[in-house]
């Protein structure tokens, strides 16, 4: 091969590749390294052109730079038609390090005319990199599997292996090896973790061949799927090889209540409660991905997220199966439909105990929780005890008709709670409407505006953090008494007035037939609001509402003469009050 003059070709780097029908390709070499100074590359160019006669004449070809003069490749096959193959050698010897290879085909036309003006051949790069020595990992993937067992009560381990191989005319020593991070989403086995037998060669021949075990840990809990990353050999002095590596973890499900924890005590949930009463239980369920986490010795711990999770509870029977507390009577009050991996949540239920139950009967039945083919379980126990006794279960709503209304009562559910609604409907009206206009504190409500012989279902809200609130009920009550409900609409007044602490303001809604929009707001001499007390609709009964002589900012207002006004519809009504400190 000799070079070819520039004399009457000069090659442009500024070529517009897609502007040209003559194409190269260069045949790499395994993983673009080479381990010999003065290296032979093949390849092969395509002419696209028309006219059929425009043949390929040469091939050119330059190292590391495509300043002039250039080298004539040798033609190998296919010479003086539309596609060649050919053969390049450097005629210098190279340096350990990174390298470029250009070439450039020339037709008939672009080898006889002066190519400044008219160049049509693209310039083909190849880059690869020249070792002193090179080490070959023989295998591009290696991939394998694991499958926990159920119980899961040890790590585990797999072993990979592979086959590194000396490429090179030279003696190859220290050839180490190392793994990346295996890599699943957001989960990972950690590469410093990954253990190599042997750790390290400490000479491979020539031609030579070595096998490699990885060994890979997968611990307790480890997250389902497939990682994916590399192992490394890398030699002493000269360029390292690595191999893709897939890892795929079986999928073990798992799902745990709490034996002991909440409400549950060895497996067991005892709710004690009167007739026509809910009472509510607590119980922590978990998806556990650890050994200490995983509550149940025969199953698990799992890895992966649990979705469609499903709540069956029994219907509950009394002994000899003499009466029952249907399963409909139990709901959920706060529960969830999946968990991640690790996650845990405290879910709560509720029996309503329904009228009639006679006293110290005790329903048994099983709760179910499940999801998919796993599930775990656990015994339920409903007390029936006697109305007005005060033995109760730690979390229950019930109520009492008495003559002066209808009592509700609650306890205190260990919430965190910040106050209480209550909600009621009746047989003309089956939505449930807020009593309460301001939050109750109290664990108890009477309600007086009910008419007598009607009956009434409750709903108790529990009002949680970030305005969340959780309902439980209903409950059911026929009012034996009760006054009378109103048939106008009438600010009544308010008390004590004047006041230095709180006053509260009296206000009745009549039966319309329809509830209405009423706003009860305070105003200062220049008619300006000072604070709203109310603003919702009202159904019909007697109402209070406290004002604690703070504006909507909760700053104390100053002494004075200030102004409530009730607006319903039509009807206004604006009464004098004085504040005195």
């Amino acid at each position: 091969m000799g070079n070819y003059s520039s004399d009457n070709v000069t090659v442009l780097e500024e070529v517009k590749t897609y502007d040209s029908p003559l194409a190269s390709s260069i045949t790499p070499f395994p993983g673009n390294i080479i381990t010999t100074s003065l290296p032979v590359f093949t390849g092969n160019s395509i002419n696209s052109r028309s006219p059929a006669n425009c043949k390929i004449m040469k091939v050119l070809y330059k190292l590391n730079t495509t300043q002039e003069p250039w080298n004539e490749a040798l033609i190998t096959a296919g010479g003086g038609t539309e596609w060649v193959s050919w053969e390049a050698q450097a005629t210098e010897p190279l340096t350990t390090g990174f390298h470029t290879l250009y070439v450039v085909a020339l037709d008939m036309t672009s080898a006889t005319i002066n190519m400044t003006e008219n160049f049509t051949g693209s310039i083909t790069p190849y880059y690869f990199f020249v070792a002193s020595s090179y080490i070959d990992i023989v295998e591009y993937s290696i991939s394998d599997s694991y499958t926990p067992d159920d119980p899961w009560r040890v790590d585990g381990t797999v072993s990979l292996s592979f086959t590194v191989r000396n490429v090179s005319e030279q003696v190859i020593e220290n050839i180490g090896f190392s793994s990346s991070d295996l890599v699943n989403d957001s989960n990972y086995i950690y590469g410093n973790m990954v253990t190599f037998s042997p750790s390290i060669i400490l000479e491979l021949q020539p031609g030579y061949v070595d096998t490699v075990t990885a060994t890979v840990p997968v611990v307790i809990g480890q997250a389902a799927g497939t990682y994916t990353g590399t192992f490394c050999a890398s030699p002493g002095r000269s360029s390292p090889d690595y191999v893709n590596v897939s890892l795929f973890v079986d999928t073990l499900w798992d799902i745990d209540v709490q034996d002991y924890g909440a409400s549950l005590a060895a497996n067991r949930m005892t709710l004690v409660g009167v007739e026509n009463s809910v009472v509510l239980g607590k119980f922590n369920l978990d998806n556990p991905n650890t050994k200490d986490d995983n509550f149940d010795p025969y199953d698990g711990p799992g890895n992966i997220k649990i979705e469609n999770i499903a709540y069956m509870p029994g219907s509950l029977f009394a002994y000899g199966n003499v009466d029952t507390i249907p399963k409909s009577n139990i709901s959920m009050v706060a529960s969830v439909t999946s968990l991640e991996t690790g996650g845990a949540y405290q879910c709560i239920l509720q029996v309503a105990i329904p009228a009639g139950k006679p006293t110290g009967r005790d329903f048994v039945g099983d709760f179910t929780v499940e999801s998919g083919s796993i599930n775990d379980e656990f015994r339920l126990k409903v007390i029936v005890v006697e109305p007005g006794g005060s033995v109760t279960s730690l979390y229950a709503f019930w109520g009492d008709a008495a003559y002066d209304g209808n009592h509700l009562y609650w306890t205190d559910f260990s919430m965190n709670e910040k106050g209480y609604n209550l909600y009621r409907s009746d047989a003309s009206d089956t939505t449930f409407a807020r009593l309460n206009s301001m939050a109750i504190a109290e664990i108890e409500y009477l309600d007086m505006y009910v008419r007598l012989g009607t009956t009434y279902q409750y709903k108790l809200g529990i009002k949680l953090e970030d305005n969340k609130e959780l309902l439980i009920g209903p409950i059911s009550l026929t009012a034996i008494g009760g006054p009378d409900l109103p048939s106008k609409f009438s600010l009544r007044g308010c008390y004590p007035n004047p006041f230095s602490k709180t006053t509260m303001i009296s206000f009745q809604c009549p039966v319309t037939g329809d509830k209405t929009e009423i706003s009860l707001r305070i105003y200062d001499l220049s008619g300006r609001i000072v604070k709203t007390l109310v603003d919702e609709e009202c159904r019909p009964g007697y109402y209070t509402a406290k004002w604690d002589g703070r504006d909507r900012t909760g700053k104390k207002v100053s002494s004075g003469i200030y102004f409530y006004r009730l607006n319903a519809g039509d009807f206004e009504s604006v009464k004098k009050l004085i504040l005195l400190k």
